[in-house]
């Protein structure tokens, strides 16, 4: 008859278990380690793993078997030496796992470990577990941003949770110092744009119904001590796109309402369905009185729902105002209108582009004695066009490149391996320059031309031995006027252990 022991987290005793006698692990997420503690009592001769095998639902499947004259099935990595020093057994991890097993209750996932001699008297054993996650599970990302040395993610999965990573870590969304962060009053509106605004996270949700949207802002130095403020139940924004935190805004505030003199702030910008909105943190308002005819739906010029993606609002250093595109009329599918709001005497007035832009964007300036360039994202070609240049500025092409920086915490790195995938096309061709802490390496130029007739994906992949303290990547198109779609970048990059 069977016999069934069942133990929580603490010590199991399996003191003599006979060989091939079953010890059955459950987990609360997919594993593809076990530890396994052995405490004050290592086994003496030690004792082999027989076999490890997980549930997938109807039966269970192995992961690995001993050779008993058949052959040997599957590979793990005993850390343990047999049991006689605590260690992980690895093994490489299995898809098709089932969260319940037979009639069981608890859903886990669950694996079966055996070994092939008895057990030694009085053995006490503890396991733990590694654990491992898909991202794909999550979703599609939605946005992401910088706050406090850390990066915060969104998905649509679960679209009201933020994802906070571990400091200094911006990959790790595991451990004690990750966290999860629930925005909003409860609803299940997925989070569309977050900025680090002054000391907080400031995070707007999107807009649905009558019920509208959410703004919320957390508070904190780590996961475990994080605040929510709830800063509005109603108003949310349109996509990533339409916040923008900008400093050095003169503004007369509440408590200088007395004396009428003027203050340097810190202010959010955005986009929302009721209108053009400020906030200082504490307060929202809306700016928009003298253009609010295109976000009343009684007008025929309202913005149009449903197109709250062609949507952007950016501040433009060079004039001092915030530029923005709204999607006007029943018909319209782009960004139509282009308000603009002067910072410093708060009046409205209009744009007319003769590149309607679908984005804009500011970034360094390589030359001259301009610190900061306005770039947009035309809608009608795909072009990147440098706005506040001048009247007729289509004719000079900008030179566009996707720049990597590797480094970590000051060690030297080894730059191994590189791997490239970009969409193929019938023309043009990918330069990658390597260089060293800003120097030039070496540089290889890879055709996008397809391989073979048909195919949509061009994929190169060559060994490099690259290495120094900060390893620079740029990627970019051979010629002007020739488009690169980067589908995906990959490197085996290890610490130099002559360092």
């Amino acid at each position: 008859m069977a016999s069934w022991y069942t133990y929580g987290a603490a010590a199991v005793n399996v003191s003599e278990l006979e060989a091939r006698k079953k010890i059955m692990i459950a987990s609360a997420d997919p594993v593809e380690g076990i530890y396994i503690d052995v405490g004050n009592t290592p086994s003496i001769a030690g004792a082999e793993i027989y076999s490890l095998a997980y549930w997938k639902g109807s039966e269970w499947e192995p992961i690995y078997e001993m050779d008993t004259g058949e052959g040997a099935f599957g590979s793990i990595n005993d850390g343990t030496n047999g049991l006689k020093n605590s260690g992980w057994v690895t093994f490489a991890r299995k898809a098709s796992q089932e969260l319940q097993f037979e009639s069981n209750l608890n859903y886990a996932y669950w694996y079966e470990l055996r070994y092939n001699t008895n057990l030694d008297t009085d053995m006490t054993l503890s396991f733990q577990l590694m654990p491992y996650f898909d991202i794909r599970d999550l979703g599609v990302g939605q946005c992401n941003t910088i706050w406090k040395d850390r990066v915060v993610y969104s998905f649509d999965q679960y679209g009201s949770y933020a994802y906070i990573s571990k400091t200094g870590s911006p990959l790790m969304l595991n451990g004690d110092d990750y966290g999860i962060l629930r925005a909003g009053d409860g609803r299940s509106n997925k989070i569309v744009a977050m900025k680090s605004y002054e000391d907080v996270l400031m995070v707007w949700q999107e807009e649905k119904g009558v019920d509208g949207g959410c703004v919320t802002l957390f508070r904190g130095s780590t996961p475990a001590n994080i605040s929510r403020t709830v800063l509005s139940t109603r108003i949310g924004t349109m996509n990533a796109k339409t916040v923008a935190v900008v400093e050095g805004v003169e503004t007369a505030t509440a408590d200088t309402a007395t004396s009428l003199e003027q203050k340097i702030a810190t202010l959010v910008f955005f986009l929302s369905s009721s209108g053009v909105c400020v906030s200082n943190g504490y307060t929202i308002d809306i700016i928009s009185d003298d253009i609010q005819n295109y976000f009343d739906p009684t007008k025929d010029e309202c913005i149009r729902r449903g197109y709250e993606s062609k949507m952007w609002l950016k501040y433009d250093s060079a004039y001092g105002v915030i530029r923005i595109g709204i999607v006007s009329g029943a018909t319209a599918t782009k960004a139509n209108i282009f308000p603009v709001y002067d910072l410093a005497d708060k009046m409205w007035s209009f744009d007319d582009l003769g590149q309607r832009f679908s984005c804009l964007a500011e970034c360094e300036a390589g030359s001259e004695n301009i610190p900061t360039i306005q770039l947009g994202g035309g809608q009608a070609d795909g072009t990147i066009y440098q706005s506040n240049y001048g009247l007729n500025d289509v004719g000079v092409a900008v030179d566009t490149f996707v720049k990597m920086e590797l480094n970590y915490n000051g060690e030297v790195l080894n730059l191994q391996e590189f791997l490239i995938r970009f969409s193929a096309q019938e023309y043009g061709e990918v330069i990658i320059e390597f260089l060293k802490n800003n120097l030039h390496e070496m540089f290889k130029t890879v055709s996008m031309l397809p391989d073979k007739p048909g195919q949509i994906i061009k994929r190169e992949r060559f060994n490099l031995n690259i290495t120094d303290q900060n390893i620079s990547i740029k990627i970019s198109a051979g010629e002007f006027n020739t488009k690169m779609e980067l589908i995906e970048i990959g490197t085996k990059t290890n610490v130099w252990s002559g360092a």
